[in-house]
């Protein structure tokens, strides 16, 4: 009987601790951001961003609730986006993103859609959140 109550316990135990394998779920989100954006006469375009990889800076989240978020906002027809300065991978979808943090481009299934956050929520919560969202002062405070 003691044996019984232990096996039980035991894959109890084992059962509760399975891990979680959707991917979607154990993988972090991982945001890009361009750093050289001054070193550039252009705008930072996608062609840019991708292939200055000496130019980008990592952060890596391990829930990204907001970008659910970018969604509800304001559907445009066209991109509003000034230059790609933040890529957000996903499982599943990249998202770019300015300096503005209000325009955005969606990439799911290798189609695009544009939105743009006319209240600024998720620049407010990033910018207040993530040090990694805050625009940098030289010494000058310019």
């Amino acid at each position: 009987m003691k044996k019984l109550v232990s096996l039980s316990l035991l894959f109890s135990i084992i059962s509760c601790t399975r891990p979680n394998t959707d991917s979607s779920f154990s993988k972090p989100i991982k945001v890009i951001k361009f750093m050289g954006i001054n070193s550039y006469s252009n705008d930072i375009n996608p062609k840019i961003f991708w292939s200055h990889t000496d130019e980008h800076m990592f952060l890596f989240m391990e829930r990204a609730a907001f970008l659910s978020d970018i969604e509800a906002y304001k559907e445009t027809s066209s991109s509003s986006l000034h230059e790609y300065i933040y890529a957000f991978i996903t499982p599943k979808d990249t998202l770019y993103s300015d300096y503005t943090l209000k325009s955005w481009i969606l990439i799911r299934n290798k189609k695009e859609k544009y939105y743009y956050d006319e209240e600024g929520k998720t620049m407010k919560f990033l910018k207040r959140t993530y040090p990694f969202f805050r625009d940098c002062l030289n010494a000058d405070g310019m």
